[in-house]
């Protein structure tokens, strides 16, 4: 261990001597500071908590991704490529504790690195919340949006099941049908999904949410959702949402005009009865413009109840950034044990492309797509050989991909200590040795005391 220590520190020591830091902190300071004054928000406090934290946050922690990335890469190519290992290599000294040293190193700059633009996030989110600029309103909305909240989604009906259950009892004879079992499956699975989270014109419709149990009973919900109308240019649609239990629906009553595609909030005073039974959640379709209201099929309708303060969720979504710099420092060193110098250079850049396109194809590997057969037609084998290919590439990529945690942050939304601890264990300790044991390997095949090395 003190083999891994001493490599480590002088790994550190070595970064910190360099241009590389000095350029890297002036660059963090000037996203952080800068970033909020180059880009204008909505001017409201909500979106200028979202700019700190979803904008400048974000990119500050991307560019020291990038950094480490960079810097993994090179700490071990650059030296086999300079011969300077071969002092080392000559000592008692295993190509994992090579390996481990350089990645310590490194992971200690990403922790100073990373905890710098915690802290001076968190400063420059105070000092806004003490401008005199926000009213007492502005900052009551801030004091929700920053109280970490807890997400209860309704409880949700086996849509396969069903699907196939009508498919079986009520076969379609009245047309040829040329879609095969699976997609006309496929269909009628989305059929009900729609219908699960649609109310038509002066119709109403009804969501069941599991207990609340082990929440604060004194304080309130928001009841949070997203919606879409079907009459197109509709500004505003007229409703009321009815919450409460089966035998009383409507402990709570709540007449609305609300706004299409944008986030609509309820405070909701919390009742009794809802930490032991269901919550049963109604909305009455009132608009006189025959307009049916189609919420969100993903995070259109959430509970929310109030767990923990801003601060302690703001430490766990730190740890989760600092799981994911942990895996792509390792990422990089392992690219320079295996690569020379500018291979493992090429390589780097392509792990940081990879890393900008991993929500696209993990969104390509979700969703049904079609590139080769028209619509309602079977796919081709063209077709399910690249949703293969997507799929295997999300898969790969996974660890790679960043989370929507800062999001989550700036929507008030919880991080719990379960996540904070499963990507700190998974991603930033076991993976990242695995990937130490791999290039470990590497290195030992590599002759690094001779000359040709």
């Amino acid at each position: 261990m003190n083999r891994i220590l001493a490599i480590a520190l002088l790994s550190l020591r070595s970064a910190v001597r360099s241009r590389m830091v000095a350029v890297l902190m002036c660059l963090l300071v000037g996203i952080m500071a800068l970033l909020p004054w180059v880009i204008k928000g909505d001017g409201t406090i909500s979106g200028t908590i979202h700019l700190l934290l979803s904008y400048s946050l974000g990119l500050a922690t991307t560019v020291i991704a990038m950094a480490l990335l960079w810097a993994g890469s090179f700490a071990v190519s650059a030296e086999i490529q300079d011969k300077t290992i071969q002092t080392l290599a000559t000592k008692p000294v295993s190509r994992f504790h090579l390996w481990a040293g350089k990645w310590l190193g490194l992971n200690l700059l990403g922790f100073l690195l990373l905890a710098f633009c915690g802290i001076v996030t968190y400063a420059l989110l105070q000092a806004q919340l003490r401008s005199d600029r926000w009213t007492p309103d502005d900052l009551a909305t801030v004091q929700r949006q920053l109280t970490a909240h807890a997400e209860f989604r309704p409880d949700q009906p086996d849509f396969e099941a069903q699907a196939r259950h009508e498919l079986v009892a009520t076969p379609d004879r009245t047309r040829p049908d040329d879609r095969s079992p699976a997609e006309r499956l496929q269909q009628r699975r989305q059929t009900l999904i729609a219908e699960f989270y649609s109310v038509r014109p002066l119709n109403r419709n009804q969501w069941t949410f599991s207990p609340l149990r082990g929440q604060t009973e004194d304080r309130p919900l928001i009841l949070r959702y997203r919606f879409t109308s079907s009459v197109i240019g509709q500004d505003a649609v007229s409703g009321r949402w009815l919450i409460g239990t089966a035998e009383k629906p409507d402990q709570f009553t709540h007449t609305i005009t609300h706004t299409p595609r944008v986030w609509n909030e309820i405070t909701v005073p919390r009742h009794p009865d809802w930490s032991a039974k269901p919550i049963v959640v109604t909305y009455l379709n009132e608009d006189p413009g025959g307009a049916t209201l189609l919420l969100d099929m993903d995070q259109g309708l959430t509970l929310l109840a109030p767990a923990d303060p801003f601060a302690v969720n703001y430490l766990r979504v730190l740890l989760v950034k600092f799981a994911q710099l942990s895996f792509l420092t390792a990422l990089g060193i392992t690219a320079g044990c295996l690569f020379s110098l500018p291979v493992a250079a090429l390589v780097s850049m392509y792990i940081l492309l990879l890393v900008q396109l991993g929500s696209y194809i993990q969104g390509m590997a979700t969703n049904e797509f079609s590139l080769t057969s028209a619509a309602g037609i079977e796919r081709t084998t063209i077709d399910l050989a690249l949703i293969a290919i997507y799929k295997g590439l999300a898969f790969l990529l996974s660890p790679l991909v960043p989370g929507d945690e800062l999001t989550r942050l700036a929507n008030g939304l919880l991080v719990t200590w379960w996540s904070a601890l499963r990507h700190l264990t998974l991603q930033g300790l076991l993976m990242a040795l695995l990937l130490g044991a791999f290039a470990s390997y590497a290195l030992n095949r590599r002759e690094l005391a001779l000359p040709q090395s």
